[in-house]
């Protein structure tokens, strides 16, 4: 646990900040393509 604790970043949170950024470009994405779609 020591070891673990030393660790500056923490693996499981940088796979949650990832998965939040990852689904926060997408639904923008999906936002430009909702306003292309209008041209």
């Amino acid at each position: 646990n020591i070891a673990h604790a030393s660790t500056p970043i923490n693996p499981h949170l940088l796979c949650e900040q990832l998965g939040v950024l990852n689904s926060l470009f997408i639904y923008i994405n999906r936002g430009d393509r909702k306003e292309f779609s209008h041209w």
